[in-house]
């Protein structure tokens, strides 16, 4: 008898889940860390520009579609 070979099958069953689990967005949303920009471009007081040391940030955050990909990315 002659052995059926079937890693074609488990090929394309592979990179159709693959290509679902990059592609598809889930009904969820997950927030991403942004950039953090210097306080003094955006605010004076009195129309004067800060002149201490130090400064301040601004931290933003993204907001962006989950896909399967990124929860498994998450747990471990």
């Amino acid at each position: 008898m002659k052995k059926k070979t079937r890693w074609p099958l488990y090929l394309i069953i592979g990179l159709i889940i693959t290509f679902i689990a990059f592609t598809v967005p889930l009904p969820y949303y997950i927030e991403v860390p942004g950039t953090s920009e210097d306080i003094r471009k955006v605010l004076q007081v009195n129309n004067q520009p800060d002149q201490e040391e130090g400064s301040y940030q601004f931290v933003t955050v993204g907001v962006k579609h989950a896909r399967l990909v990124d929860f498994e990315s998450m747990l471990g």
